[in-house]
């Protein structure tokens, strides 16, 4: 009788540890800085600083289902097949903070400017502001991934459609087909002074590719900051465009 409540006691210990897990919310966790310094002689002196994005996302209909579901979800319009998302309950705190945040974070880990703040325009020589229109992950549900998780000593890959695999040793990763759009629109580029330089209209990362899948749904966040860092790395080419134009002409007037 002892040995069977023990046995149950550690069947229950194992689900809520396995609820916990799949409960948690995500966090980004961006790599650690590089100890580099910029060698571009016009902006290596210059702050920049990423204003708060405005969330502009409600008022497309299609967003609604990154509001209103939890990661692992059924889709009816895809044949009620099974989809990780990026949903906003399953983040840890306010998405949008997060995001400027970690926009900032991405410029300034290109060592470019002096430096990247975000939200401190009272500290920088040029600012932005922006509006976040789209930020979705949809990425297909895998089985062969959620069998391997559960069977870590199965070391036979599966096969199902859609997905793909690797090994090395005896690991397997698995990857599924996600959609990606993540889409700022109306960026703004100001000097310190508040004038307004230069608007760009649109700033996305539009693609459909194969991503490292996990039966969590986990994988949905992972291809969102993976592809958050892509779309920030087109929108710092744009800005350092213009802004080391503006500058090689203040040193160009006699």
């Amino acid at each position: 009788m002892k040995k069977f409540s023990l046995l149950k006691c550690s069947a229950f210990l194992i689900i809520i540890a396995s609820f916990t897990q799949c409960a948690r919310p995500y966090q980004f966790t961006p790599d650690p800085l590089k100890a580099n310094h910029s060698t571009n002689k016009y902006l290596n002196s210059l702050v920049l600083s990423i204003e708060y994005f405005e969330d502009i996302r409600r008022k497309d209909p299609a967003n609604d289902i990154y509001f209103n579901k939890r990661k692992k979800t059924h889709l009816q319009n895809e044949n009620n097949s099974k989809k990780c998302i990026n949903s906003e309950k399953n983040y840890k705190s306010n998405l949008i903070h997060n995001l400027t945040r970690l926009t900032a974070y991405h410029l300034k880990s290109d060592q470019i400017f002096k430096n990247v703040v975000y939200a401190k325009k009272h500290l920088a020589d040029y600012y932005i502001t922006a509006k976040l229109k789209n930020f979705r992950i949809m990425q297909d549900f895998d089985a062969c991934a959620a069998t391997r998780e559960e069977f870590p000593s199965l070391y036979t890959p599966c096969y199902s459609l859609g997905s793909s695999y690797t090994i090395w040793e005896e690991h397997i990763q698995y990857y599924s087909r996600a959609k990606v759009l993540i889409q700022y629109e109306e960026v703004k580029l100001y000097s310190k002074d508040g004038r307004l330089i230069k608007e760009i209209d649109l700033v996305e990362n539009h693609e459909i590719n194969e991503f490292p899948v996990d039966k969590s749904c986990w994988c949905a966040f992972r291809t969102a900051e993976t592809s958050l860092l892509k779309i920030n790395s087109i929108l710092a080419k744009e800005l350092i465009s213009i802004i080391e134009a503006i500058e090689k002409s203040k040193k160009e007037i006699p």
